[in-house]
C-alpha cells in the first residue's frame, strides 16, 4: 500500500505488511491507526486475485511495523470508532458459517460473533450508519438484511 498527501500530493510511506490484493482501508476516527484488510471470497473462487486473508492495523507513529489483528477469510469490514472496533462480514466458503463478527483492538485478537446467518444468506457487503446503531448486509441474490447492532456488546 501506498500512503499520500492528500493536499500536496507528495508520496510518504510504502506499507509493507499484505502478500495479496488489498480489499479494504479505513483511518481510525483520530487518525492514530489504519486498519487495512486483504481478504474477498469472490477474488479466491474465481482465481484471479490473490489475498493473504488477514486484517492488519498500523499505528501512525511507527508505520512500517504492522500488527496482524485478524485471520480468516472474510468479504468486508468496517471500523466503528465510537468503540474501537472492527465489525467483520464473514463470507460463506461452502457449508461452514457466515456471520457478523466484532474485533475488539483494546483487548486481545479473540472474536465476538454477533450473529449468525442461515444457509440460504450469502452475504457479501456490509454497511453500518454514522451512529452505530444499525448495519446492512447485501447478498449475491440481491437481498438487503437491515440489522439492529445497538445492543452488540462490544467490550
Amino acid at each position: 500500500m501506498r500512503l499520500w498527501d492528500g493536499k500536496t500530493g507528495d508520496h510518504i510511506a510504502t506499507l509493507h505488511g499484505h502478500f495479496g490484493d488489498i480489499e479494504f482501508i479505513t483511518f481510525s476516527a483520530d487518525g492514530s491507526r489504519l486498519i487495512s484488510g486483504s481478504f474477498n471470497i469472490r477474488g479466491l473462487l474465481q482465481g484471479f486475485h490473490t489475498f493473504d486473508n488477514t486484517v492488519l492495523t498500523w499505528d501512525i507513529t511507527d508505520i512500517t511495523h504492522p500488527h496482524l489483528l485478524y485471520n480468516k477469510t472474510a468479504a468486508d469490514a468496517f471500523y466503528l470508532d465510537a468503540q474501537n472496533c472492527l465489525l467483520l462480514l464473514e463470507t460463506r466458503r461452502g457449508p461452514t458459517l457466515c456471520g457478523l463478527t466484532v474485533l475488539n483492538f483494546e483487548s486481545t485478537p479473540d472474536t465476538q460473533p454477533i450473529c449468525w446467518f442461515p444457509p440460504d444468506i450469502s452475504p457479501c457487503r456490509l454497511v453500518v450508519h454514522p451512529a452505530g446503531l444499525t448495519a446492512a448486509v447485501i447478498c449475491d441474490d440481491e437481498r438487503f438484511l437491515f440489522l439492529d447492532i445497538s445492543g452488540v456488546p462490544i467490550s
